[in-house]
């Protein structure tokens, strides 16, 4: 029997062999790869000095440039020995030791990431440098040999001061300030040969992870990694731990001084900052630290526009609130490309919060159309001109009534009155059908392929349906949905980048769509011409977004505040929290919000469900948005696939001679699917009998046959009213009297009542007819009534 004794010995054994072999394995590649490169490994210290990444528009036009020279830089003998020691004790303790590499840490790193189950690097700053100023981020083997074998070779033309002070000088240490005297002067105004071992302490800790210990954004997190870099400064002998308490005592809050530091406000920042992240997550290179050569897809005009509305500039789109902020994202269709984005109110500054592309927020109602009616469409074989029925509705397996927004129902409607009247009982009971007809995993599929699925599958519900979501969507997501519908069902991710070269002129990353067919043409053109039929018919004021010669397509949404939040904030109950205007035009689409960062108790940061002039501002960027940028004349192409038919409202049946032209709608079928049977009236009944009773000058009648009710009558549709088209049934007496004098009397009641005139011999006609079709009649039952007396 094995003691336990022996098993830990042989856990030992196992793991030196193991950490033997990776050593050993990772010796051998240094040294190959130290051969391989060495030759064509560039010299740092040219790298570092006079580069520049350079950003293009749509049109190639140069629309900025990132100088990656230092205009701060110091020289050694300006860094304090308080900094080189805090920085040093956090990144690299053995920096003026080891050879560019520092194997004694890598073995070390290897033990604890074995043993401890913890994940520890061993990168040195050399390695470090090598890395942020000429070789991407990525984990791959080949990079990481490639990083040790240049920083091998650096060590041998560089002394170290000059490495450690490249790296002071050209490392980014908040995510967009370039070197450390630019941080300090930033931080705490003050140059880095002046700074004390607290704010050395922080100013070193901050390379580790820039944003996340930004100490202005994130002081919590920046104060906890202060204290980690002191402890570390403790550990390797630099301070003592009289001076280690002390110092941990100092708050964040006493270190930065912002007093001589204005955040800069750049021109088309919140684009470019979208631009820094997505190169950055394509290629592995920051344009910040490596010269790059970014083409982009940004139409310079219109984010010029974008920036004057969101920096209050714009005389015509008025902000009342300082509080209430907003975002936009505007897409080509035609690429899918996003071309300008609106980042937020007063977006000074670089790599901020973008809320464009980072904010979450439920989209409430604009998530209607992209998920239970274009499902409906799809599966559910729906027309443009769809009946659904407005009613009380409870959400499945539970007693949660359904409410619209008045607290009302409309009965039988048409699906675009349904949008554009934003009913929530028609949208969820629509969703239903369709998971009812082709799965909960195909809706979820669907959001999934249209990046709108903001939860693990498991946690999909259908609130979803109203855009009550879990965490939400950004404005560049809901706007390449809605652009979707535009490209004939075909989802692409928004992208900025079209190309990324570095200096030497070597393509390191071109753009290629990834194309989703998610919808048919079919649907999304019907999508459409509904979209289309709610700005049109201006439904809650929809057709102030028209404009002349262009179709727009649009919907609204708003969402309600969590019903214990509002108690908490003592917010009144119809209290609103975000609003958006989503539509597009066939060649672009714009998605706007409008909102507040965070509710506040005392303060209005909700809008009123009375009149309320801040509600109105997405809907007047979009329109100027959208009047800035559309091509006239251009719209959606209708599929050869469908073909438009004249039909009656709320039927499917071809219009006869009768039908008024208000009800009649253009509907879209699939060609060979299309209806040709005409409307016609239900028969009226046969007159067999009519009562007749004359009391004095009054005549009672009575039609015995009662059974007429166009509206129940079961001819073509139960559910359609006939006498929209042709009116009431009218029950009609004619009377000719002794005299030859002729008189008509009708009702739409089969019982009623009129005054002879005249009396004798009576001859009397009796039929039905329709009101508003005269010569639409039954049999005539003729009968003739003798009246003794005369009047």
């Amino acid at each position: 029997m094995i003691t336990l004794k022996a098993k830990k010995i042989f856990k030992h054994i196992l793991e030196f062999s193991c950490i033997a072999y990776l050593v050993i394995s990772m010796i051998g590649f240094i040294y190959i790869a130290k051969l391989f490169v060495k030759s064509e490994v560039p010299k740092v210290n040219t790298i570092i000095n006079n580069s520049s990444s350079v950003i293009l528009d749509i049109d190639g036009n140069d629309v900025t440039t990132i100088n990656l020279v230092n205009s701060n830089s110091v020289t050694f003998e300006d860094l304090p020995d308080v900094f080189i020691n805090a920085l040093v004790s956090a990144e690299d303790a053995r920096f003026f030791e080891h050879s560019g590499v520092d194997f004694q840490r890598i073995v070390a790193a290897l033990v604890s990431n074995l043993t401890k189950g913890s994940v520890e690097g061993a990168s040195t700053l050399t390695q470090q440098l090598i890395k942020n100023i000429y070789l991407d981020s990525s984990k791959t083997l080949d990079r990481k040999i490639t990083e040790i074998a240049m920083a091998l070779n650096l060590e041998q033309k560089m002394s170290k001061e000059d490495i450690f002070l490249a790296y002071a000088n050209n490392i980014m240490f908040d995510g967009v300030t370039l070197g450390v005297n630019s941080a300090s002067l930033k931080f705490f105004s003050k140059p880095i040969n002046d700074v004390n071992l607290a704010e050395a302490a922080l100013l070193a800790g901050l390379v580790n992870a820039p944003s996340y210990y930004n100490p202005v954004k994130n002081p919590t997190n920046a104060k906890k990694r202060m204290d980690t870099v002191l402890n570390l400064m403790y550990r390797h002998g630099y301070i003592n731990e009289v001076t280690l308490n002390k110092t941990k005592r100092v708050q964040i809050s006493d270190l930065i001084n912002l007093s001589s530091f204005e955040e800069s406000t750049f021109p088309y920042q919140s684009y470019l900052d979208i631009v820094y992240n997505e190169v950055k997550e394509k290629t592995g290179y920051n344009p910040l630290t490596t010269p790059l050569t970014i083409e982009t897809y940004l139409d310079t005009d219109l984010q010029a526009l974008v920036d004057t509305i969101q920096n209050n500039k714009d005389t015509t789109i008025k902000f009342t609130d300082d509080n209430q902020q907003m975002a936009l994202a505007v897409i080509d269709n035609k690429t899918g490309a996003l071309i300008a984005a609106g980042g937020g109110r007063n977006y000074n500054g670089q790599f901020l919060f973008n809320r464009a592309i980072d904010m979450k927020n439920q989209p409430a109602s604009t998530m209607k159309p992209i998920l239970s009616y274009a499902l409906a469409v799809e599966y559910l074989g729906w027309n443009n001109k769809q009946m659904v029925k407005d009613e009380p509705y409870t959400y499945p397996g539970t007693d949660t009534n359904v409410n619209n927004i008045d607290f009302e129902y409309m009965g039988d409607i048409l699906v675009e009155e349904a949008i554009g009247y934003s009913r929530n009982t028609t949208a969820l009971k629509t969703l239903e059908e369709v998971i009812n007809k082709v799965g909960i995993n195909t809706v979820i599929n669907y959001l999934k392929n249209i990046n709108l699925l903001d939860v693990d599958s498991s946690n999909f519900n259908m609130s979803y349906a109203l855009g009550a979501m879990y965490h939400g969507v950004s404005p560049v997501q809901m706007a390449s949905a809605y652009s979707m519908l535009a490209r004939k069902g075909i989802y692409i991710s928004p992208y900025t980048v079209k190309r990324v070269s570095l200096e030497s002129g070597k393509v390191i990353y071109s753009h290629i769509n990834e194309e989703k067919k998610v919808l048919s043409e079919e649907t999304a053109y019907i999508m459409s011409d509904i979209l289309k039929s709610v700005v049109d018919n201006n439904y809650y004021n929809m057709g102030s977004v028209k404009i002349n010669n262009v179709e727009m397509h649009a919907k609204t949404g708003t969402s309600s505040f969590d019903s214990n939040l509002l108690k908490e904030l003592s917010y009144p109950s119809n209290a609103s929290k975000d609003i958006w205007f989503a539509g597009y035009s066939a060649d672009y689409t714009s998605v706007v919000w409008s909102g507040f960062d965070y509710p506040k108790k005392g303060e209005m940061n909700y809008f009123k469900a009375s009149s309320d002039s801040r509600k109105y501002i997405p809907r007047k960027v979009f329109t100027k948005i959208m009047n800035y940028e559309v091509k006239k004349g251009e719209t959606i192409e209708q599929p050869d696939t469908l073909i438009g038919v004249n039909v009656v409202k709320g039927t499917n049946y071809l219009p006869d001679f009768y039908t008024p032209i208000n009800m009649v709608n253009t509907v879209y079928y699939k060609k060979g699917e299309e209806p040709t049977e005409s409307i016609s009236p239900p028969s009226l009944d046969e007159i067999s009998d009519v009562d007749l009773l004359l009391v004095g000058s009054t005549m009672y009648v009575n039609f015995k046959d009662d059974k007429f009710d166009l509206i129940g009558i079961e001819k073509k549709e139960t559910s359609f009213d006939y006498s929209k088209i042709y009116g009431d049934i009218e029950y009609v007496i004619e009377i000719e009297d002794s005299s030859g004098n002729h008189n008509e009397f009708s009702s739409t009641n089969p019982s009623f009542t009129f005054t002879l005139l005249n009396g004798g011999k009576l001859k009397i006609k009796a039929y039905t007819r329709y009101a508003k079709v005269l010569d639409l009649k039954s049999n005539i039952f003729e009968s003739e009534y003798s009246n003794m007396f005369s009047f």
